[in-house]
């Protein structure tokens, strides 16, 4: 039998001593938080149901996992992947058990399933000197929080109308009047091989 739990375990705390041994880098450890897409014909498929899907770039049938990388200097890992489940599928739990889903797998927001991760990772040893991640994660305000508590620094983008403030205590305004499309076009850019 695949003992998943033991394998992803096992991996972290290989990559987490692989991480320790490589050279300093500028840039850091760095974790990258995405989902990954597939489409699907059928509706058998644990989690497929119509829902965007980064791979055709549209609404569609198919299934979603969320998943947390690393990158430091040349070397890239994939460290973390789990299911998205679907609300609809949460509440058939025949539907669910039909196919092999355990009854303890629940629907999670994304958002969660990827702050988990980052949970899971930090106690098999990989810390990350940031996170990055797109809007999909950076306009959710519960992670944002979270991550901050914890003292994990992020780069994340947010949508423009977030309501920022550049000074603890300091005046609230949209994220596009802080940094407007001008300004953000003339700074200064990081770019990354992948």
């Amino acid at each position: 039998d695949w003992q998943h739990e033991t394998a992803r375990k096992t991996l972290q705390r290989r990559v987490a001593d692989v991480l320790d041994e490589l050279p300093d880098d500028p840039l850091g450890t760095v974790g990258v938080i995405d989902e990954t897409s597939c489409a699907k014909k059928g509706d058998r498929t644990p989690g497929v149901q119509r829902q965007y899907l980064g791979c055709v770039g549209k609404i569609d049938n198919g299934i979603v996992t969320v998943h947390v990388g690393v990158a430091k200097g040349r070397f890239q890992a994939l460290l973390d992947a789990d299911l998205y489940l679907p609300k609809s599928w949460e509440q058939d739990r025949q539907r669910c058990r039909e196919a092999g889903i355990p009854d303890e797998v629940r629907y999670r927001p994304k958002w969660q399933i990827a702050y988990d991760q980052v949970v899971r990772l930090d106690r098999h040893g990989v810390r990350f000197d940031w996170l990055v991640f797109d809007e999909g994660y950076g306009s959710k305000v519960p992670l944002l929080r979270a991550l901050s508590l914890v003292g994990q620094k992020f780069v994340g983008e947010v949508p423009v109308s977030f309501s920022v403030s550049t000074d603890k205590g300091g005046p609230v305004q949209r994220a596009d009047a802080v940094l407007t499309a001008t300004d953000a076009k003339q700074g200064r850019r990081f770019r990354l091989g992948r």
